[in-house]
């Protein structure tokens, strides 16, 4: 992960299959001043893994493991932060 800046707004989120959703997330956060996106894909097959990799302002992680064993992927997010 290359360092944030102090003044950089980021955004985690965790998603699944969200590829229908994520075009106007990206636009909605990117309006309100969203630096960077940290986002952990939990195993999509729906093209959302592809299409969070061509976002020039996002980081992404992909995982299979349990979203409930993560705490509702608090952990994950948790971790990020």
């Amino acid at each position: 992960l290359p360092p944030l800046r102090d003044d950089e707004i980021f955004c985690v989120l965790g998603v699944r299959d969200e590829i229908e959703r994520l075009p106007d997330f990206f636009r909605h956060y990117r309006e309100l001043g969203v630096d960077r996106f940290l986002a952990v894909d939990n195993g999509s097959v729906d093209g959302t893994l592809e299409l969070l990799a061509d976002q020039p302002d996002a980081e992404v992680w992909s995982t299979r493991a349990s979203f409930r064993a993560a705490g509702s992927g608090a952990h994950w997010a948790s971790g990020l932060a």
